[in-house]
């Protein structure tokens, strides 16, 4: 199994597509629409949620929302979207192995409150190729079971923010380090439904007949 390292500049908080967009343009033919605490990591026992998370699941891909606090203000954050597409789930808690593909969507920087919005849709099929900073493997370059994945959301921390470095601070896994400490302190976990077992999301919905999933839900 490989670690899959992609940095997608497809969509961001501020991307033309969310979630509820996605949902009514992109999300015919069948949708899940799930949500996951965003819990501080390393894990605790029990947990210490900081926000919500939401995952948009269907054929063409999977489209995300995430809110969380208790973030610096003022500090850069990237945020992640790891993939585990294995056939017999070896997925661990959120943001940690195993995971066969990982991809950074845009992050940011946090609100003077220390909350911060990540949101983005990443499509099925190929994906970008390795480019040795923000793209690391591709395994065999496909992302082809957005139903069946387990799905890992996951913020992570590049310190302080430096002059002249702000891209590479919201946008790659060290960008920052060093001098700065990088470090994965958030994650949600979106558990998939797997052929041949059934399970999936306890809180996930499904609408095969109108693609429409549960737009309503907390």
């Amino acid at each position: 199994m490989k670690a899959i390292l992609v940095a997608l500049g497809l969509l961001t908080a501020t991307g033309s597509l969310t979630v509820s967009n996605f949902l009514h343009d992109g999300g015919r033919g069948g949708t899940r629409l799930g949500s996951a605490p965003v819990v501080l990591l390393p894990a605790t026992d029990p947990p210490t949620v900081v926000g919500v998370s939401r995952l948009l699941r269907t054929d063409k891909g999977i489209g995300f929302d995430v809110e969380t606090t208790g973030l610096m203000p003022g500090n850069p954050y990237s945020f992640w979207v790891f993939i585990d597409e294995s056939p017999v789930s070896l997925a661990g808690p959120p943001g940690v192995e195993p995971f066969e593909i990982r991809l950074t969507v845009n992050g940011g920087f946090a609100s003077p409150g220390g909350t911060q919005r990540f949101s983005g849709f990443l499509p099925a099929g190929v994906l970008p190729p390795v480019n040795g900073t923000s793209v690391t493997d591709v395994d065999d370059g496909f992302f082809d079971d957005p139903k069946g994945a387990n799905i890992s959301l996951a913020v992570r921390s590049h310190g302080p923010p430096i002059a002249g470095m702000e891209y590479d601070q919201t946008n790659t896994l060290f960008g920052g380090c060093p001098p700065n400490t990088c470090e994965t302190i958030q994650g949600a976990l979106h558990v998939g439904k797997r052929q041949g077992n059934g399970s999936g999301d306890d809180d996930e919905d499904e609408d095969d007949d109108d693609g429409h999933g549960d737009d309503d839900e907390d």
